[in-house]
């Protein structure tokens, strides 16, 4: 058995180290924008591989791309090889086209004879065009930001026009609702305009005052206004304050033992929160945590010990000062100490031997009675027998 397992690593050793060898070396090239009649050639160059490799373009543009070389033996040192692109002077539809370079490692014919199991390699990497629509054609997205109270940021609206026709003019507008209750924390505020070219980028900004807002969960609402268009759009965020909540902790522990105390904890803070932990009084006992820091909004389990050896079954109210940057707050806490239950293996065990003794009780008291009644008997039988004694006549 000892021996097939060796066998087994030797074989997976030898050939999953070149399951993951072949790479393929490409300049960054991005998202093509579509020309009309766009050529352009990269150099690529492959890496790694133990075998023969083909060289595959697959994709609904592969008819305009070549490759100088469709196959790289193994013993050739030169990998590499020119991929090019010549676009016709239209292309449909508008959107996103793309191709893919694959490099594959093939089997020799011998090793196809021979019935040899072959691990071989392959490697994808995609490419993407991408086509305007005609006239006008905006997409949009917004940024925004988690606060604390009194930060003022700036929210963004990213926008790009995927068309070929200018859009003269663009603006929009920000609104600010609690999330909770619908109701608006901030009016409108309005963006600068700006005009946006044929198959361009532009970004429209908006500063947010969190002076005057309070804790809490909100959502931006944006309108962007384009050449007489309207296109919504809506993103959430956070205003915090330095804080941190204990959100949960254990609230049962085991009498006569030393156990694991978790407290849950989470920042309400949009920035890092150094040295949070806990001191907790109860039951005239003191347990501390160590102390953790905590990412913004991140939220957190801490561990302490309880001594709960020297208590009794039942419900022990006390205080948790929890301790975060420079800041202290106390919280109450309670906890419930209970006695475990009896295992259920002792008490049927217990069971077992109360049966057994009332059993054997019960015989003994059965063989007493029969050996009482045996006796009586025997003395009536002894009292029969006897003959009285007569007087003797002279």
């Amino acid at each position: 058995m000892k021996k097939r397992g060796l066998i087994l690593i030797i074989f997976l050793a030898v050939f999953t180290a070149d399951v993951f060898a072949v790479g393929l070396v490409n300049p960054k090239i991005g998202v093509i924008p579509f020309t009309p009649g766009y050529t352009n050639s990269w150099v690529f160059h492959a890496s790694g591989a133990s075998r023969d490799i083909a060289i595959i373009v697959s994709g609904n543009l592969a008819q305009y791309v070549t490759v100088s070389r469709d196959f790289l033996p193994k013993n050739n040192p030169d990998k590499s090889f020119v991929v090019s692109i010549a676009l016709p002077e239209t292309l449909y539809p508008p959107g996103k086209h793309s191709f893919s370079i694959s490099l594959e490692e093939t089997i020799s014919p011998e090793e196809e004879a021979a019935g040899l199991f072959v691990l071989a390699a392959n490697v994808k990497v995609p490419f993407y065009l991408e086509v305007p629509f005609k006239g006008k054609y905006l997409t949009a997205r917004i940024e925004t930001q988690n606060l604390n109270v009194g930060e003022k940021k700036k929210f963004r609206v990213l926008l790009e026009n995927k068309g070929l026709e200018t859009i003269k003019e663009a603006y929009a507008d920000f609104k600010v609702i609690t999330i909770q209750e619908n109701t608006t924390a901030i009016p409108l505020i309005m963006t600068e305009k700006t005009s946006i070219g044929g198959v361009s980028k532009a970004e429209l900004e908006a500063e947010i005052d969190a002076g005057k807002l309070q804790v809490g969960d909100y959502m931006a609402l944006a309108r962007i206004h384009w050449d007489g268009n309207l296109t919504e759009l809506n993103g959430k965020f956070k205003v915090g304050s330095m804080d941190v909540l204990l959100l949960n902790h254990t609230k049962r522990i085991e009498a006569g033992q030393i156990r694991r105390f978790e407290m849950t904890v989470k920042s309400g803070w949009n920035s890092r929160v150094d040295d949070v932990r806990i001191r907790l009084s109860i039951a005239e006992r003191t347990v501390e945590t160590p102390s953790i820091s905590l990412a913004p909004w991140e939220e957190k389990t801490i561990t302490g010990y309880f001594d709960a050896r020297e208590l009794r079954e039942g419900a022990y109210n006390g205080t948790a000062e929890l301790y975060f940057g420079s800041e202290m707050k106390t919280l109450p806490i309670s906890i419930h100490i209970f006695e475990p239950p009896e295992p259920q293996a002792e008490k049927q065990d217990a069971q077992k031997i109360y049966v057994l003794v009332g059993v054997v009780v019960i015989a003994m008291l059965i063989v007493l009675v029969f050996l009482l009644k045996a006796a009586g008997k025997g003395r009536k039988g002894r009292e029969s027998i006897e003959a009285p004694e007569m007087p003797l006549k002279e």
